[in-house]
């Protein structure tokens, strides 16, 4: 018994016309770029200061320790989903907050804050989607007029 082909759907192994549809099929090339940056020390951050944040795993060219900055993260140009966190103990009472700074300019978007007490531990995570036009440097910063001491930062990249 034949099998019937048709256009637009798939054909069979046996086709009984002499002239079966084609299929056509397009293996889609997916690229791991990723990178998992993080600092498990105690590190006290002045106000607008740099979170240091060191590479611990990754896979691709596209995300890498930054040469420039130090603690920061080199990006080449593409679509990032991006996932930062930080603990952030308060030395008096007021705000807490932190933000993602692409070649030293806040990324819109990108702050987290939280108000607490002196000595309160605020926990600040987000995931923001940033496009990278060029080669750039990625900062997790301080983004109050405060100190902060930060005893866990975290920073996860993925290239889409």
């Amino acid at each position: 018994m034949w099998n019937n082909c048709r256009c637009n759907h798939p054909c069979p192994i046996f086709c009984g016309r002499v002239r079966c549809c084609t299929n056509d099929i397009v293996n889609p090339i997916l690229t791991n770029n990723f990178g998992f940056f993080n600092n498990t020390a105690t590190q006290t951050v002045g106000a607008f200061g740099t979170i240091a944040v060191n590479f611990v795993l990754g896979e691709g060219s596209s995300i890498s320790q930054s040469n420039l900055v130090s603690g920061a993260i080199s990006l080449a140009p593409g679509t990032y989903e991006v996932s930062y966190f930080a603990n952030a103990t308060l030395q008096a009472n007021g705000t807490a907050g932190i933000a993602l700074e692409l070649n030293g300019v806040a990324i819109s978007g990108s702050q987290v804050n939280a108000t607490g007490t002196a000595g309160e531990v605020l926990p600040l995570s987000q995931t923001i989607m940033i496009s990278v036009p060029q080669t750039s440097t990625l900062e997790l910063t301080n983004n109050t007029v405060n100190s902060q001491t930060i005893s866990l930062a975290s920073v996860s990249i993925k290239r889409l």
